[in-house]
């Protein structure tokens, strides 16, 4: 334990605890497109797409940072901080929303009851179009990562939940070596998102002073699944193997509600 102390860059501090450095840097570069159109007969249109790409390095991260977010192992070699730049944890290359609302131009002359159940309802859905998140390797756990193996690239083969990637472009380091494979895999990502929320609501006067607003709400209206990010551990069975769906979005939810405003 003497000799490992004396090995230290400064072996005279024994314990030293808490200290935080401004070390990480992070680049993002992105495109934007917003397009908005309102047509005939209560009918509106609105499209946004991103697209983008994170990189950053020595963000000594080890955790996610959001539910369901995804984990690295962080920091593992201080004296090659460089090795620590890759694609990002929170890279997100590509991102479309749609969202259409209408409302219903029916039975707004007439028969007094006719107009009261029929007109007024309105429609919207949320459709999202998401690129999957990144998948950061580690080997034996929060401590190294693999290494990458000459010749192979992880994006090959027929990709399937029992194999999401190319497992055989890794291999487990040799002992008391760091890993030389990047935080993230540069051309891998875990599922895609594909959700549509969808809701119809309706505004009854009751009195001159009182509403009734009947709102239903559909929340990932397909019951679509999304899979997790398959197995991280270089050394696990479960390595490139998906076992679970993603932490967003749930499966299929309904709800519906009344509210009285007076």
């Amino acid at each position: 334990m003497h000799r490992q102390q004396l090995l230290l860059p400064y072996p005279q501090y024994n314990s030293v605890f808490g200290g935080w450095s401004s070390t990480g840097d992070s680049i993002y570069h992105a495109f934007a497109l917003k397009i908005e159109k309102r047509f005939s007969q209560g009918f509106s249109l609105l499209a946004a797409y991103t697209l983008s790409k994170t990189i950053d390095g020595a963000v000594g991260n080890g955790g996610g940072v959001r539910p369901g977010g995804t984990t690295d192992v962080g920091i593992i070699n201080w004296y090659n901080l460089r090795a620590e730049r890759s694609k990002g944890i929170e890279d997100v290359p590509q991102r479309l929303v749609l969202t259409a609302l209408w409302e219903l131009p029916f039975a707004k002359q007439g028969n007094p009851v006719k107009r009261f159940v029929l007109s007024g309802w309105h429609f919207n859905a949320i459709s999202t179009l998401e690129s999957g998140r990144s998948i950061a390797l580690n080997s034996g756990g929060n401590s190294n990562r693999p290494n990458v193996v000459a010749g192979q690239n992880p994006n090959s083969g027929t990709r399937s939940l029992a194999k999401w990637f190319n497992t055989a472009a890794y291999s487990v380091p040799a002992p008391f070596t760091y890993g030389n494979s990047s935080r993230t895999i540069p051309n891998v990502m875990s599922d895609g998102v594909k959700n549509l929320d969808f809701s119809l609501f309706k505004d009854f006067q009751v009195t001159e002073r009182a509403k009734l607003q009947f709102r239903a709400e559909a929340f990932n209206l397909t019951n679509t699944p999304v899979f997790d990010t398959p197995g991280v551990d270089v050394q696990s069975r479960t390595f490139g193997v998906v076992t679970a769906t993603a932490f967003s979005p749930k499966p299929r939810e309904l709800q519906m509600a009344l509210k009285l405003t007076f």
